[in-house]
């Protein structure tokens, strides 16, 4: 298919900050997808997943599929056909997926700021892998609908909150307190057990009861982020539910790039209120999970460091799954496959957490809601 058919570069490095070569790449990859019998299907299909039905997770499977595809019968070079199908892919989807954001009323410069998330993850991949390309396949097939929206610092995405715990506020104080759903195991940590540990190991199981006048449950330590064994019981005249299972909730992502100063969160969040408010997106509500919430990070980090006061925006409440991503962002892509004691020491936050790590210090990624105005 010939190459005027194919959006031109000014566009991708408009939007997602593409490099020449990643774009020629890409194309290549692209032109031949179009004139291959499996990619032009998958091509078609990958544009109705993600451009008319926003069915994500379905358009992020194909993707794979055909990235695997590019990978075995690309026959210029099939390392280069997998490491560029997904750009490909993005290319051929961008100038439908630009027309279609800006049909919902995204504004130009959240449009573009949104996009160019692209060019962290390419960043990311040619750091992992010393070529050029990109995976992350469902994050950035998402950025596409609009789901998720970079407004200034941060991301906001439009999801359903499936974690087990209610979530209510005082209306007195406006203080959050967080009960636990029924059914959860806990450890003597205070900490959900993953279905693969045996029952033997857990401490106990939370229970929540309500009727109508009260509700009683295993209240979460929001400062901790752990479970604890003793209930609690809470007046619901005097509470609001603000999040529980199954209820939309706004999800808060921190890209890569820059400083986490609390004047940057504090300004984000005042922009992105009256956006998602004007899109129908508004909730009253942000949550996060991240490396960035775990209370350990007072003992890795200076307490009035960026990210210990960003930590300390959040109730925190444990994830169900165990693990961190603190290893490897703050000391490179791999890092988290060595062992503690060869750890890099380059920056005072890699040897505080190194040494952490050897003192048998715990980190995990933890969740966490705030209220986005009072």
């Amino acid at each position: 298919m010939a190459m005027s058919n194919i959006c031109d570069y000014a566009l991708c490095k408009q939007y997602f900050g593409m490099t020449r070569s990643m774009y020629d790449s890409a194309v290549n990859v692209l032109e031949w997808l179009r004139a291959d019998q499996v990619g032009s299907v998958a091509l078609t299909q990958l544009a109705d997943l993600v451009i008319r039905r926003n069915n994500v997770p379905a358009a992020a499977m194909l993707a794979e599929r055909l990235r695997a595809h590019a990978g075995t019968f690309y026959r210029p070079d099939p390392q280069q056909g997998a490491d560029m199908a997904l750009a490909a892919v993005m290319i051929d989807l961008l100038p439908d997926a630009v027309a279609s954001l800006r049909g919902m009323g995204i504004p130009e410069t959240i449009l573009q700021n949104t996009l160019r998330d692209f060019a962290i993850w390419a960043d990311a991949y040619r750091e992992k892998t010393g070529r050029e390309g990109i995976n992350e396949t469902e994050w950035n097939l998402l950025f596409l609908t609009g789901q998720i929206l970079r407004i200034g610092r941060l991301q906001y995405e439009s999801f359903t909150f499936l974690e087990p715990y209610y979530i209510y506020r005082s209306l007195y104080s406006d203080d959050f307190v967080v009960l636990a759903a029924s059914g959860v195991r806990i450890s003597a940590e205070g900490m959900p057990l993953v279905s693969t540990v045996p029952d033997s190991q857990a401490q106990y199981v939370t229970q929540l009861h309500s009727d109508g006048v009260t509700v009683t449950g295993n209240l979460v330590d929001t400062t901790a982020g752990t479970i604890h064994r003793e209930r609690a019981s809470l007046a619901l005249a005097g509470y609001e539910l603000l999040l529980a299972p199954g209820m939309p909730a706004t999800n808060m992502h921190i890209p890569a790039d820059g400083p986490l100063t609390p004047e940057l969160v504090d300004e984000s969040i005042t922009q992105a209120v009256p956006v998602l408010k004007r899109l129908g997106r508004y909730t009253p509500v942000g949550v996060c999970e991240s490396w960035l919430l775990d209370p350990a990070l007072e003992r890795i980090s200076r307490p009035e460091s960026n990210i210990c006061h960003f930590m300390r925006r959040f109730a925190k409440f444990p994830n169900p799954t165990p693990g961190s991503a603190i290893v490897e962002r703050v000391c490179g892509w791999g890092a988290n496959r060595l062992p503690v004691d060869e750890l890099p020491e380059r920056t005072s936050l890699q040897r505080n957490l190194k040494q952490y790590l050897l003192a048998d210090g715990i980190v995990r990624d933890v969740s966490g809601v705030m209220l986005f105005a009072r």
